[in-house]
């Protein structure tokens, strides 16, 4: 019995599939254009950074890995609910209407890897009738990964919020959502995921010197430049030779 259940899985780990599910530090195509893809909200967009097109972490990933075409599909207050939503509509609209599939994201597929970086709007529901529980942001993110054309994908998890809204709830909420990347990371053999929760100090957090709460959740150029370094070294190997 043990030795046919072997041969089953071994058989089903040798075989191709369609969306290849199958891969974990997959090698993708090293001849064919490279393209990664983001996915996020306004932490993506660049906000928080002194110079979106300098210091982000979009920006840090394009002059780091500059054979790599790098397409940013970020939309300022979007939800993991915005992404799997398929309303027709302009992109100015992503967040507002749920128009971020159709008009950013789905244009800009197949991509290699694909970043998926939501969460902080989702804990306290911006644009949104209510706040996003753990549970429908799991089941949103595995919509999501599922909506994409298969190739590696990775996870960011939402950093800590530093302001006026942080709280104990809030950052329960956090954790959960945490907890939920790193269950889908554990049964989807194709993302991985760069810890930002953990990553960011309270120092990597933008300094709102006109509001009364002070550090709010978008990185500074640190914050910024601490993400593009761990995406750097992970899209680094997926896109390895062995």
């Amino acid at each position: 019995m043990k030795l046919a259940l072997a041969l089953i899985t071994a058989t089903l780990l040798a075989a191709p599939t369609a969306n290849a599910k199958n891969w974990r530090h997959r090698q993708v195509d090293h001849d064919a254009t490279k393209r990664v893809l983001l996915i996020g909200d306004s932490i993506t967009v660049g906000q928080g950074a002194s110079n979106r097109n300098r210091t982000s972490y979009a920006a840090i990933l394009r002059n780091k890995l500059p054979s790599l075409e790098i397409v940013n599909a970020g939309c300022g207050g979007a939800t993991s609910a915005d992404i799997v939503r398929q309303t027709p509509g302009p992109a100015w609209a992503c967040s507002m209407h749920g128009t971020l599939w159709p008009s950013k994201i789905a244009p800009e597929l197949p991509a290699d890897v694909v970043i998926i970086a939501v969460g902080s709007n989702d804990v306290w529901g911006a644009w949104e009738d209510a706040l996003i529980e753990p549970e429908v942001y799991e089941e949103n993110l595995r919509t999501t990964i599922g909506m994409l054309d298969g190739g590696p994908v990775i996870l960011l998890t939402p950093p800590k919020w530093k302001g006026a809204r942080s709280s104990v709830v809030l950052d329960e909420r956090l954790r959960a959502y945490r907890e939920a990347i790193y269950r889908i990371a554990s049964d989807t053999l194709w993302v991985e995921v760069v810890d930002v929760y953990a990553l960011l100090e309270p120092e990597d957090f933008e300094w709102i010197w006109w509001r009364a709460w002070g550090r709010g959740v978008h990185p500074n150029d640190s914050g910024h430049a601490k993400i593009a370094a761990a995406l750097n070294r992970v899209i680094s190997a997926l896109f390895s030779k062995r």
